[in-house]
């Protein structure tokens, strides 16, 4: 199927229509040497493009460089070198002069490291973190480093939790923290290639509600996005955080996307380690430039270990990754060839033990092992038909392993379901007191392959660039699911064990198509980036799906630069505006849930030594929703860049609508079973005989009696995934440079968001109450537990640079201005759906009355469904369906005081061959104790506490 389709793609661009080049223009050459600065050597293998034209190609040994293919006029010609700061250099076509050009590297002694976030190059709303930036930070996972953007907390590091990418996501009042959807809908890309967590299926069983914590298994992150800690930054060159709306390329993205491009090229031998009070962590890399032209060579090794509390070290968490990277560049001075080669291995595992002075003996661990391979190829072949061929192939395998040993501890005696299949069994006696192992086995794997081409060619003073190209993707797990002894199980009844390997593979195929066009118009210009992206899931053919799950995202990004020039007060004014459609795949267990096994007690006889219990077990044998469809966001962007009088500010305003995010329903039937007559007198031995039911010895005449049963209708119950979620994102962010104070030797800039999210749930659902679950079950009007949460935060940075004392310090004063949060329980045009007894035209923000809400409909045993009437509000045991919540105070939002909290990072080079750096979160471990506003008094710590961390570094 796979190579049909990248046929398929080769033929479509072989014979696509272009507008190649005139004939009448001539192309011309650019040829040019770069040294470094300090000691005037060559510099090999530094990249050299011109990126309006999609043209590059990487210098040789001794530094010359040559570009083909140049039409007449103005470009930027953009020089980049590991270690070395990027240069920009304005160039006229055609020249006939050799370009001598020199590099300086990235080095404190001449305040030139840029240890902040740079603004993106393309047209949507993106933000660059170079090595420098991250060096500085000194993050232990690639979590830490979002806390750059704007308005995002800033976090202290820790190991000991899961942690995961969000973007311009605001919960809790502590902390960034991030539902399963944000985490989920943030893309990651390393080197060009998808990091999926779409087969992760450790958990007991997928049929169960995730939010359903009882039978999830220690720190699973099934049904959600990846694990970050299981990813080393100290192999990463830059990150791309794009906030905007992608390009048609990034697909199965909600909220954004996550480019990651690791350390390729010429390095030193580098020795780091950092130490905080609960971590530890050691890495060591080098990178080697083969001899003869032949490419370079990367390796490294990183381990890092942490304790949740250094006071009890039975609960840790050990990290091993290892990197492995070859690359070059072949036909240099003709169609350069850019080709690497990369492997990543990680080996990460949580260990949770129980206190060794206590009694019981509990345990819980993770492993999981990952080894990631990625190869690409960028050519740059310049001809009538293609500008550039990118191809990038990758594969990743994993084992995970999920153990827990739980005491498990009972009121009484119970019965236990052993069942696989429909129908009336014997069943044995689970005892009260046990101890419960389980081991949840998967084998995740992943591949993916993408090809394109792109074309750039003029018409007139336009410029135009084509892009097209294809994504297939194919994950499944190879696992053996739960195991563990049924007659100990982990948890209650609802679910068996299940191998995973009998789910089927997800298979995905995407097509996009792209057109990028630069427009002057006199003195200005529009920057036009539009295209569609065409998701097939589970395909059958190059365009259909065999699920019939499709969709279309159209993306478009237009930007009028009214404004540019190099002098005066007013630099640079640009307008941007966006329109996205994202969409996001279901997970493996989201697409093809467990059966449901529903359990349900016909006759239980405990008289020991002789008991007797029978089980009526009801599989469904198919859980799956057909109608279950991609998740799906509508983004919208306008922006404003402006550059006057040496400040430079962007300012971004957004709008973002996920709709069909997923989360598990539950539905109830009627079921008739037939339960047994009860016995009362003990000693009676009964017997189950299949196919004749419960029978026993009558003790006088020790005849055989068969008990009658008695036909009693119940309510079935499971979950199934259904696309119920609802997000509402409005928000406002800046990011302002004020430059440089000459006379402080400091750099001063500002930014911060203000945040708002809704998020509702948009399918009406079933519930009941204790007392009546056997009678009538409610359906209710969809709306119950939304929130709404708002945040206003601000970061101001200084950063100042003392040369003669090779030293960098920065100062972050990050001020939450407003943060607010409260629940809200109303209808999809914002009405509430609760109500007071005493009437009030503001239920959700009186105090003195609980708060009800009752059912739009009753579900009857029957099967039947009647809508409810006023009569039932005061009529048993309909009244008993009508919910309550438990306080006064429920809608009352929680709001804030503002609040400050200062950080400082530090780095300083000891010499040229080693750097320190320091960095300090709550400087001045400033934590009030804040009164929440609301009618009663609650407090809160909402500041972290101070976290500080060293880290050493050797380059040799």
């Amino acid at each position: 199927m796979f190579y049909k389709v990248v046929a398929a793609l080769l033929c479509s661009l072989v014979f696509c229509p272009v507008f190649s080049q005139s004939r009448q223009e001539t192309r011309h050459e650019i040829n040019g040497r770069v040294i470094d600065a300090e000691d005037k050597t060559p510099m090999p293998m530094v990249a050299v493009g011109i990126e309006s034209m999609n043209l590059w190609t990487a210098t040789s040994l001794e530094g010359y460089f040559t570009i083909r293919g140049l039409p007449p006029g103005r470009y930027q010609l953009t020089i980049r070198c590991l270690g070395y700061n990027r240069l920009q250099v304005p160039i006229a076509v055609p020249t006939d002069s050799l370009l001598s050009l020199s590099l300086s590297p990235s080095s404190l002694a001449i305040g030139e490291v840029v240890v902040t976030t740079q603004r993106g190059a393309g047209i949507s709303t993106s933000t660059t973190i170079g090595r420098s930036a991250i060096e500085h930070l000194q993050p232990s996972d690639l979590s830490e480093v979002m806390q750059l953007l704007p308005g995002q907390i800033a976090m202290n590091s820790n190991l000991s939790t899961v942690s995961q990418l969000g973007i311009r996501e605001v919960s809790g009042s502590t902390g960034p923290g991030l539902t399963r959807m944000a985490s989920l809908g943030t893309a990651l890309r390393i080197d060009g290639a998808p990091v999926s967590n779409v087969a992760n299926l450790q958990t007991l069983s997928t049929i169960q509600d995730e939010t359903n914590t009882s039978v999830q298994m220690y720190r699973s992150t099934a049904m959600q996005g990846s694990d970050m800690r299981q990813l080393s930054v100290d192999n990463i060159e830059s990150i791309e955080v794009v906030r905007g709306i992608p390009g048609v390329e990034e697909g199965d993205a909600l909220s954004g996307v996550v480019k990651v491009n690791l350390i390729k090229g010429r390095t030193p031998l580098t020795v780091r380690a950092k130490v905080d009070p609960n971590t530890k962590q050691a890495y060591m890399g080098k990178g080697f430039v083969l001899p003869e032209g032949k490419g370079t060579l990367n390796s490294s090794l990183d381990f890092a270990q942490n304790h949740r509390d250094i006071r009890a070290p039975y609960e840790s968490y050990n990290r091993l990754s290892g990197y492995v990277a070859y690359n070059n560049t072949f036909f240099r001075q003709t169609k350069p060839l850019n080709f690497s080669f990369s492997t990543m291995y990680s080996d990460s595992r949580s260990l949770s033990q129980q206190d060794p002075d206590r009694i019981q003996e509990e345990e819980y661990l993770n492993n999981e092992r990952s080894l990631r391979v990625t190869s690409s190829g960028n050519w740059v072949l310049n001809s009538a038909l293609l500008t550039n061929l990118r191809v990038n192939v990758s594969g990743n395998i994993q084992q995970q392993e999920n153990y827990q040993k739980v005491f498990r501890s009972f009121s009484s005696i119970q019965t236990l379901p052993i069942s696989f299949v429909t129908g009336e069994f014997e069943a044995p006696y689970l005892y009260p007191l046990y101890y419960s192992e389980v081991t949840v086995d998967g084998r995740p794997y992943y591949f993916n392959a993408t090809v394109s081409g792109t074309k750039t060619f003029k018409i007139g003073k336009s410029r135009h660039t084509l892009r097209a190209g294809m994504d297939y993707n194919l994950s499944g797990n190879n696992g053996k699911g739960s195991i563990y002894d049924i007659y100990q199980p982990p948890t209650g009844t609802g679910f068996r064990p299940r191998p995973f390997n009998d789910i089927p593979a997800l298979e995905r195929i995407a097509w996009y198509i792209a057109e990028e066009l630069v427009l002057p118009v006199g003195k200005t210009f529009f920057d036009l980036q539009a295209g569609v992206r065409l998701n097939l899931i589970q395909p059958d053919g190059l365009f259909s799906s065999s699920e019939n799950l499709k969709s279309l995202d159209p993306r478009i990004n237009l930007r009028y630069r009214i404004f540019e020039r190099r002098e005066g007060l007013l630099n640079f004014l640009s307008l941007r505006f966006g329109f996205g459609r994202l969409s996001l795949t279901p997970t493996l267990a989201h697409l093809y849930p467990d059966k449901s096994y529903r359990d349900f007690s016909a006759f239980n006889y405990f008289d020991p030594p002789n008991p007797l219990a029978v089980i009526y077990t009801d599989v469904v044998e198919d859980t799956r929703n057909y109608n279950l469809k991609p998740a799906i966001n509508l983004k919208y962007e306008a922006g404003l860049n402006i550059k006057l009088a040496g400040i430079d500010l962007e300012l971004t305003a957004y709008s973002e609508n996920m709709e069909g995010g997923f989360s598990h329903f539950r539905t109830y039937q009627p079921f008739v079973v037939n339960r047994y007559e009860g016995l009362t007198q003990s000693g009676l031995s009964p017997r189950y005989i299949p196919g004749q039911g419960v029978v026993y010895n009558d003790p006088v005449t020790n005849d055989l009696i068969v008990l009658t049963t008695t036909p009693d209708t119940v309510f079935r119950s499971y979950t199934y995934p259904e696309n119920t979620l609802s997000q509402v994102k409005r928000g406002l962010e800046f990011d302002l440079d004020f430059g440089r104070v000459q006379a402080l030797y400091t750099s001063f800039y500002l930014n911060g968001a203000y945040m708002n999210s809704k998020t509702v749930s948009t399918k009406d659902y079933f519930s009941t109450e204790t007392s009546v679950r056997d009678e009538i079950i409610g359906l209710y009007q969809a709306g119950q537990g939304g929130r709404i949460n708002e945040r206003f935060l601000s970061q101001l940075r200084t950063v100042t640079y003392i040369r003669p004392l090779t030293m960098v310090v920065s100062l972050s004063l990050q001020t939450i201005w407003m943060e607010k949060n409260r629940y809200i329980h109303e209808d999809e045009n914002g009405n509430p759906l609760v109500y007071t007894l005493e009437p009030t035209n503001d239920p959700y923000n009186d105090v003195s009355q609980r708060k009800y809400y009752k059912p739009v409909a009753v579900l009857h045993r029957d099967g039947s469904i009647t809508p409810w009437i006023p009569e039932y509000d005061n009529l048993r045991p309909y009244a008993d369906l009508i919910k309550v919540y438990g306080n006064t105070y429920y809608f009352i939002p929680n709001i804030y005081k503002p609040v400050f909290q200062l950080n400082m990072r530090l780095t300083k080079e000891l010499s040229r061959s080693a750097t320190m750096s320091f960095n300090v979160n709550n400087l001045t471990n400033y934590r009030p104790l804040q009164k929440v506003k609301g009618p009663v008094d609650s407090y809160i710590r909402r500041n972290q506490g101070i976290y500080f961390s060293g880290e050493l570094t050797f380059k040799i």
